[in-house]
């Protein structure tokens, strides 16, 4: 703005003195014409009227260059008030002289009302000393300082972080004159670093919680197993003959630790899943060895469930490069989950070649799934509802350690429900899975 009145000041100058300039010439003129020949004189006339034509001619190029100036000062007007922080210009005192728009709106004040109102005004109390610190650095150091307070929120909210960076412009005698000032509003970023510094507690109390589960679930897999073969061994008589009443309190004893067992290696999965312990060990795997490796494995399952199954096999599928152990989770995990909501009926598995892989089908004649919950049902510690947990038991962590396992055998998996009718999970799995 200095500099726009100077050159002002210059241009009004230079006319007058032109002006001046002028009125001499044409004051002499007269007698110097008089006492002319008439060819001077023809030829002075001939100089003043191409001087006349130059006036013209720069009279309109300051025109030109006067419209040019009001347009740019018009233009840095726009660019000062609209721009996208805040900037404020403040005397030795602390009081604004000037603010744009944006400051304005950041303050929420009027901007004429702004003028000569105390910038320390709109800062909390608790921060006023940050701010005269701030000022103090500013006079001392005579560079650009910076510094990270709080005003308050015209809307009544919570108060709103600020970042102020200020210069001091001094006079010929080194003496403050104004304070340029910068606002930033930097609320959300604040609040972004402190969900990202809350995501990463919450992240490390998880993987603690985790790794603490992993290793318990470990722990106490290896006595229930004591338990569960030498349940077997007593109910097969190989320690004596027991009467009718011993073998069924041990076959009870056995399906209690058989249900145990397989809750705590639900959490084993689970906690070595949030871990990230469970490495893939990809190899060649037959679909029907592993199938036929199931059924003999779920033999108490489905002879206990008192259902009907039905194991539909096509014919030569082909060599999956996968986990065997994880897919083995998967439709065990599947088939539990059938016989849990299926009263009576029949549970059928099919499998099938499909698009560079291999379809796996469990339906159910079962209970069926409403609409409204299929969002839900792949979300850990979730079940239909409430009541399900005590009527069906587990701990609904089946079907979200199945979606977890085909994530990281590159598989997919669909539902298709209707309730009263049943349920039919289908599983894909590519014929090669990555080594991730």
């Amino acid at each position: 703005m200095v500099t726009d009145t100077n050159q002002r000041l210059s241009e009004l100058e230079w006319t007058a003195r032109l002006r001046q300039q002028a009125e001499e010439l044409l004051r002499t003129a007269p007698q110097k014409i008089r006492s002319m020949p008439f060819k001077d004189a023809e030829h002075f006339v001939h100089e003043l009227q191409i001087y006349q034509v130059e006036l013209e001619m720069q009279n309109q190029e300051l025109g030109h260059a006067q419209n040019k100036l009001e347009t740019s000062h018009d233009q840095y007007r726009d660019l000062y008030d609209f721009a996208p922080v805040s900037y404020l210009t403040l005397d030795y005192a602390g009081r604004i002289k000037q603010a744009n728009l944006t400051a304005a709106g950041l303050l929420g004040v009027d901007r004429a009302r702004l003028q000569h109102t105390l910038l320390a005004h709109f800062i909390v109390p608790e921060d006023q000393d940050i701010l005269y610190l701030h000022r103090q650095a500013v006079q001392n150091n005579g560079t650009t300082q910076a510094c990270e307070l709080r005003i308050h929120d015209p809307q009544g909210g919570s108060p709103r972080d600020i970042r102020l960076e200020t210069r001091v412009a001094r006079g010929e005698t080194n003496t403050p004159l104004v304070y340029h000032t910068v606002l930033f509003d930097i609320t959300e970023h604040k609040r972004a670093d402190a969900l990202r510094e809350a995501k990463s507690v919450a992240d490390a109390a998880n993987l603690a919680k985790s790794e603490f589960l992993a290793t318990m679930s470990h722990e106490l897999r290896t006595p229930l197993a004591v338990i569960i073969g030498y349940t077997d061994l007593l109910i097969e008589d190989t320690f004596g003959t027991l009467s009718t009443e011993q073998k069924e309190v041990m076959r009870k004893v056995w399906n209690h630790a058989e249900e145990l067992h397989e809750l705590i290696s639900d959490l084993l999965d689970l906690s070595r899943l949030e871990a990230h312990h469970l490495p893939l060990a990809i190899n060649p795997v037959s679909l029907e060895q592993l199938l036929n490796e199931l059924e003999a494995e779920t033999q108490g399952l489905r002879e206990q469930s008192g259902l009907t199954f039905v194991w539909q096999q096509a014919a030569e599928l082909p060599v999956l490069h996968t986990d065997s152990r994880k897919l083995k989770v998967v439709i065990k995990n599947l088939i539990s989950n059938a016989v849990k909501f299926t009263e009576h009926g029949k549970i059928m598995i099919a499998t099938q070649a499909r698009n560079n892989g291999v379809e796996i089908s469990v339906t159910d004649t079962g209970i069926g799934i409403p609409a409204e919950a299929m969002a839900t049902i792949f979300e850990p510690f979730r079940q239909l509802e409430l009541s399900m947990t005590r009527r069906y038991k587990g701990t609904g962590l089946g079907l979200h350690i199945v979606k977890r396992m085909l994530e990281l055998l590159d598989g997919l998996i669909s539902v298709e429900s209707e309730v009263g009718c049943g349920s039919t999970f289908r599983v894909w799995i590519p014929l090669r899975a990555s080594r991730s």
